[in-house]
Order: C-alpha cells, then structure tokens, then sequence
C-alpha cells in the first residue's frame, strides 16, 4: 500500500475557457455562497474582480490559476 504513496502524481491539465461568471454562478463551482463572495469584496479581499457599471463580474481562468496555487498536498505518513 505504500508504494501507491510514494509514486509521484502526474500533473494533472485540462482546458479552461476564458468565461466571466457572475457571483451567482462563480458560488457553486467554488463551494462558496454568494454572500461570502460580496463579504470579501466589500473587505477588499478574496477573489479579484471586475465592476461594470453594477455588475460584478470573475474571470474564470484566472479564478481556476489561484484555486490552483492555493492546493495543498497531504503528507504521506
């Protein structure tokens, strides 16, 4: 069972289309609620943004880039 462990993962890619999601939809593909996503904006923190006129808007690649860079990898015992 260990050495299922020990290997190294293959990185994992896949195709991300350059989509601007509102908070209703960004929400659910992130595990979040649309409040806590207004919470962050108005505390000048989380996900970046985009404001057109009353719209808020997120870039999904660039939402999926720090999802990514944010992942922690469990230690092995």
């Amino acid at each position: 069972m260990s050495e299922i462990f020990s290997k190294q993962a293959e990185p994992v890619t896949f195709k991300v289309d350059p989509v601007f999601l509102t908070p209703k939809e960004l929400a659910p593909r992130i595990g979040g609620s649309t409040q806590s996503l207004a919470n962050d904006r108005h505390m000048g923190r989380g996900l970046p943004y985009i404001k057109r006129g009353k719209s808020v808007l997120y870039f999904w690649p660039e939402v999926v880039e720090i999802l990514r860079a944010n992942r922690i990898e469990p230690r092995t015992a």
